[in-house]
């Protein structure tokens, strides 16, 4: 494996500093030269630090890091023609080449159904950085943008890696967008590494037209030092960030923006991170959250309460205003609980009772290498005080296994936390067929919509399609669910051994009740690009 350095141009007082502070002449490789091979152990420490002392079985890695993937993305795939494949799916990305892009989210802005982003992971600049997409005419033409890039208050240069992309509107005309940036990059001749992470947050004005070049820092995770990587000098990293704004126009907090993510402590002694005390070896979800455009967020406040194995967490906000946020605990891995925490008097309290546990055991399918764990990360939406939040398992408690993942969904009811659970997806259980990265959107009448990626009508088992589920009866039946893709794929193409595909697909409905789908998929035989489709469901 090969890392790359650093990517931007123009470093030389970030040089002097770093000379200064090692006290040598430091090394640094441009982003397309080979590295020291001791750089490439740095990196493999660090992940196997974040790994090691958790109780969950995985660690979601910022950048992909095998070789072969690092070599594809390195080089610039040739162009290609614009797909005709279909006149229904609207491509958004908006660059003809194909690196891959993944990690889809979106949001529509509550008063104007036709104004709608899209943020996506994307490798077109050799590494991972953030994309924004903005549509005005209810998707069928899509701008192209690049987010802007954090300063990391370690090096004060930019970081050199942005990823898992949150998207959100208020009322005023505003986006609003959070991800994680951080580094991965070391020197092998003085021992300096960096793999700071950092929770961002990025405002856009003009129904997301444009997005400021000033991100707002949310939470900062320092990792770097000299010589040997350990838990003294790398106690912490951020991750998985989501934004979610309050836009209920009677709401007593309309506006209110809250951002919430993953905080993993990796050190042998708590961490003591601004109010609060996170147990060592830990992961737990942190929020912090500000009144409106242009003020300031709150220090981070623990959301997940005495559950200490916390990962995947989405927000929804009942028709009082009251946030709750849904995550997940791996305490008892391989079961696993998902919780209920509901934010009154500015506190944040867990339901002592589980919404539900449940088992993942992967996926069944042995054409696929790519790693699948998000698929189990809750996906919400919510109408009046009902919260759903669909998810992939492949057992729900003590209930029937299934060989591979299907769809469920969870109906709960926000002040109690009673929770009822639906399998989605209609075909048969023990089918054979994979079910994943499904989220969960709502409409004004009360509809509940489910997408998600389905291989069930490949006999080959290699072969996938983006499906939208409709249920019309408050989530216990999903009658309707169809292929919204316009032709199945294979998620495999322009990735080597089949190593990254999908993470996440947020689904919205508008206040016009159209459902917008937005996924990536491999039809143009390069990578992963992606998709749209409007849907209005009787």
């Amino acid at each position: 494996m090969r890392r790359l350095l650093i990517h931007w141009k123009g470093a030389t007082g970030l040089l002097l500093m770093l000379a200064l502070l090692l006290g040598s002449t430091t090394t640094i490789v441009s982003a397309h030269a080979a590295e020291p091979e001791q750089s490439a152990n740095n990196y493999q420490s660090y992940v196997a630090l974040m790994t090691k002392q958790h109780k969950a079985p995985f660690f979601s890695q910022q950048m992909v890091t095998d070789t072969a993937m690092q070599a594809f993305i390195r080089r610039q795939a040739p162009a290609k023609k614009p797909d005709t494949s279909t006149t229904t799916n609207i491509k958004v990305n908006q660059d003809h080449n194909g690196w891959p892009k993944a990690g889809v989210s979106a949001a529509v802005d509550p008063v104007n159904g036709n104004n709608m982003v899209v943020a996506t992971s994307d490798f077109r600049q050799n590494f991972n950085h953030v994309y924004y997409h903005i549509t005005t005419d209810g998707g069928r033409t899509w701008s192209d943008d690049a987010m802007a890039t954090g300063i990391d208050a370690a090096t004060f240069a930019p970081y050199n890696y942005q990823n898992n992309p949150g998207s959100a509107f208020d009322r005023e005309g505003h986006a609003f967008f959070s991800n994680v940036s951080g580094n991965t990059f070391s020197d092998a001749t003085t021992q300096y590494f960096n793999f700071d992470s950092e929770i961002e947050v990025i405002q856009g004005t003009d129904n997301g037209s444009s997005a400021s070049l000033t991100p707002t820092s949310i939470d900062y995770a320092p990792c770097h030092g000299v010589g040997a990587l350990t838990t003294d000098n790398c106690s912490a990293s951020v991750d998985k960030p989501l934004i979610t704004v309050d836009t209920s126009n009677s709401s007593p907090t309309k506006n209110s923006i809250y951002v919430y993510y993953t905080y993993f402590c990796h050190a042998a002694q708590p961490c003591k991170h601004n109010t609060v005390t996170i147990p060592a070896y830990s992961s737990v979800i942190l929020e912090a959250d500000a009144a409106g455009v242009d003020l300031p967020f709150s220090l981070p406040k623990l959301v997940s309460g005495t559950f200490t194995q916390a990962q995947f967490s989405d927000m929804v906000i009942d028709s009082n205003g009251t946030a709750h946020i849904f995550f997940e605990d791996f305490t008892n891995y391989p079961t696993i609980a998902m919780y209920e925490s509901s934010l009154v008097a500015n506190t944040w309290t867990v339901n002592s009772k589980p919404i539900t546990t449940f088992q993942y055991s992967g996926l069944g399918n042995p054409n696929w290498q790519f790693r699948d764990r998000g698929t189990i990360a809750p996906g919400c939406s919510s109408f009046k005080n009902i919260a759903y939040c669909a998810f992939s398992a492949t057992q729900i408690g003590s209930n029937q296994a299934n060989g591979t993942p299907s769809v469920y969904l969870a109906a709960v009811n926000t002040p109690t936390g009673a929770a009822t659970i639906t399998r989605v997806n209609n075909d048969a259980i023990n089918s054979g067929k994979d079910h994943i990265f499904p989220w969960a959107s709502t409409d004004s009448r009360g509809n509940i919509y489910v997408g998600w990626y389905d291989g069930r009508k490949d006999p080959l088992h290699v072969k996938l399609e983006y499906f939208v589920g409709q249920s019309t009866d408050g989530g216990k039946t999903f009658p309707k669910q169809q292929a919204i893709s316009a032709i199945s794929f294979n998620p495999c193409i322009g990735t080597p051994n089949c190593l990254f595909f999908g993470d996440y697909n947020q689904l919205v409905t508008g206040p016009d009740d159209v459902t917008h789908a937005a996924w990536a998929d491999t039809r143009d035989s390069a990578s992963m690009q992606i998709y749209t489709q409007a849907l209005k469901w009787k």
